[in-house]
């Protein structure tokens, strides 16, 4: 199968080490494309906004299955910056879904479920669009080990003597690996048929756990400074009435809107302990 995907994200390169599919990599980091290529991915420059490029890349790879990671991913930016995150999020998605005549598989955000940001509304209105149009979705938590996420940010906390700044104690946050995502991603090429959502199992963490195991590693102090205006102490992956159409297939979980399930369940939420948050960190080599 001949996978085109929009966006040269760390998700894209995880993607691409699984050799069952023919993969072809679009996005506007020259940089970032030419490890691709590197690493022998057909490549190619496209900035979803314009509808032109996308056609183009399309009409000259012809894919079996289309997979768009291509977004403005970070909550204070796509606030600065609205006009820019409708753009990418929304008007990009459109673009594509114009474009393709094949499957798509639109990766979104657990900020897409009750949103109150611009961010998480741009990504809840990408969903609606792609499930409208008969393609599918995969609904991650937040990714643990993708790259501009919090671990990121509180490594490159500088200089030596400056605190670790963490919003609230008391914040919670679901997190799953690239893996977990990949995994999901290549099932819904296979085997997802119209109108379908994949959701991850997950982990929850308190996030003063995070930040206490990178404190003790970087002899750091932490330093509570306050949620931003559109953060959430926690966030849900599902909204309230999706349970009706939720499944569990014992890997992962499912919902179609047009397949309504007997009974209501909840997802498992599996709260993780410090220590066993250190051993996870441990095996997946962020510490």
């Amino acid at each position: 199968m001949k996978v085109l995907i929009f966006g040269s994200s760390s998700l894209s390169e995880e993607l691409t080490t699984r050799s069952e599919f023919e993969w072809i990599v679009a996005g506007r980091s020259e940089a970032k494309l030419v490890n691709f290529k590197l690493k022998g991915i057909e490549t190619c420059f496209c900035d979803v906004t314009s509808k032109e490029q996308v056609l183009s890349v399309v009409k000259r790879y012809n894919p079996d299955a289309v997979v768009n990671t291509a977004a403005i991913k970070h909550i204070d930016f796509a606030e600065r910056n609205p006009w820019l995150a409708i753009k990418v999020n929304v008007e990009g998605v459109l673009n594509i879904l114009e474009c393709i005549e094949c499957p798509m598989v639109q990766i979104s955000t657990d900020k897409a479920v009750e949103p109150c940001s611009i961010y998480g509304s741009s990504k809840f209105t990408s969903e609606r669009v792609v499930l409208s149009r008969g393609s599918l979705v995969v609904r991650p938590p937040n990714i643990i080990d993708s790259v501009g996420n919090v671990i990121d940010r509180i490594r490159n906390t500088s200089p030596s003597d400056r605190p670790l700044e963490i919003t609230s104690k008391e914040m919670e946050r679901k997190f799953c690996s690239r893996k977990d995502v990949v995994e999901l991603i290549c099932y819904a090429l296979l085997y997802g048929v119209s109108g379908d959502v994949f959701l991850p199992y997950f982990r929850t963490v308190r996030i003063l756990d995070l930040f206490e195991i990178y404190a003790e590693q970087s002899g750091k102090d932490i330093a509570e400074v306050g949620c931003r205006g559109k953060e959430k102490l926690k966030e849900k992956l599902i909204w309230d009435y999706e349970t009706d159409y939720l499944r569990d297939t014992g890997s992962f979980y499912t919902l179609n809107e047009s397949f309504k399930v007997g009974r209501r369940f909840q997802l498992k939420d599996e709260k993780i302990s410090k220590d066993a948050l250190k051993t996870w960190l441990e095996d997946l080599k962020l510490l």
